[in-house]
């Protein structure tokens, strides 16, 4: 790649735009499957539905980049972290003695109306400018409501996405969740939801008897270590082993026991839990179960949220109005300016995918055309093949 290619690839994008995911083509997905490497999320298993946006930045002359992606699919039937915050009752099976059918109902109804965000994030040179900011906002735009649509497949549901669920390693700040201020994105026309501080998104947080939700370390054990732990568990207990629903599982734990540990010896840092929603009486309406009317269903304007990112994360010109105070005027443009000229002079051997297309002796499966977005246009060249 040249430098000019690199420098070019890395100004500052003006026109970024969703492209929705068609999930039975080879291409899209094997795009999903990259990004899904660059993020903090931590819910890549996707199950259910599924539904999700390419941003491509169409303000560039000369080639036409991926900018990242947000991918979606349903929801934990029980996240206790999210039902607490929620305000759902606990789930019982049908045949405990303690099971609610009037709770399970409005369970099910809020998760018909819930997806789960499994991949938010952008490609360099964009992670310096803040494109995964951009991609969070992603399901709560008409594209994203048009996505969710398409992922039900159930003729005649009301198709109303209503809240996002997300994790992330970084627990406490919650990157990229954080500074989507709801007054600010919709000029005023929406309210945020309660207990997000003005935020489109908030963390759930644990209440007392309920622990944080951690990373586990437990799928990096071997394959010989966990052979070892089913040959004790099968000599000590016989009985055990073989009515065990989760093999590995249960005789790793049934192994620590015996050397007087406990399966938290796998735990890792804390996750955050995150739940974004539009309105101030969204959350009451999936506490309830009851249907948001249409009336109710606010979504963000792209452009506008396009323009708050601008405003925020890139370089500006003089005569635009800024949205930082008077007091951290200059050191808001400064923090800008940084960003810019990292982006500007990122180095292309740490761009994963364009070093990989330009050595063949390193290719992964990805071929050019997987970054060339489906439409009836001629494409351009992508800026990633320049030599």
């Amino acid at each position: 790649m040249s430098s000019r290619a690199c420098n070019s690839s890395s100004r500052a994008p003006s026109d970024p735009r969703w492209k929705i995911v068609d999930f039975k083509n080879d291409r899209h997905r094997d795009i999903i499957d990259y990004l899904g490497l660059y993020q903090s999320v931590t819910s890549r298993k996707r199950v259910g539905r599924q539904m999700g946006l390419l941003l491509w930045d169409r303000g560039q002359t000369d080639h036409l980049p991926l900018i990242g992606a947000a991918v979606l699919a349903s929801p934990r039937f029980s996240q206790r972290l999210r039902d607490q915050h929620i305000g759902w009752k606990p789930d019982y099976p049908r045949t405990s003695r303690h099971f609610d059918p009037q709770a399970r109902a409005i369970r099910e109804a809020g998760l018909a109306r819930m997806m789960q965000l499994s991949v938010a994030c952008a490609l360099p040179p964009y992670n310096l400018l803040a494109g995964a900011w951009l991609a969070a906002l992603a399901p709560f735009t008409e594209a994203g409501q048009q996505a969710f649509a398409r992922a039900i497949r159930t003729p005649g549901t009301d198709a109303d996405l209503a809240a996002i669920i997300t994790t992330t390693g970084k627990a406490r700040s919650g990157v990229p969740f954080r500074g989507h201020r709801v007054n600010q994105l919709t000029n005023g026309r929406v309210e945020a939801a309660p207990r997000a501080s003005g935020n489109l998104f908030t963390r759930a947080r644990p209440a007392e008897g309920v622990p944080p939700l951690r990373a586990s370390f437990g799928a990096l054990v071997s394959p010989e270590t966990k052979h070892r732990a089913r040959d004790l568990l099968a000599t000590e207990e016989p009985a055990r082993y073989a009515s065990a629903r989760d093999l590995d599982r249960y005789a790793m734990s049934y192994a620590l026991r015996r050397l007087g540990f406990h399966r938290s010896l796998f735990d890792g840092n804390e996750i955050g839990v995150h739940i974004g929603m539009l309105g101030a009486d969204t959350e009451a309406y999936l506490r309830d179960g009851t249907v948001r009317p249409h009336s109710k269903r606010p979504r963000l304007e792209w452009e506008q949220a396009v323009a708050i990112w601008t405003k925020k994360f890139l370089p500006q010109s003089d005569s635009v109005r800024e949205t930082a105070t008077p007091e951290t005027l200059a050191e808001h443009r400064a923090a800008r300016q940084r960003r810019s000229l990292a982006a500007r002079s990122y180095p292309q051997e740490r761009i994963p995918l364009s070093y990989l297309l330009a050595h063949p002796e390193d290719r992964v499966k990805l071929t050019v055309e997987d970054f060339v977005p489906l439409d009836n246009e001629t494409p351009r060249t992508p800026v990633i093949l320049e030599s």
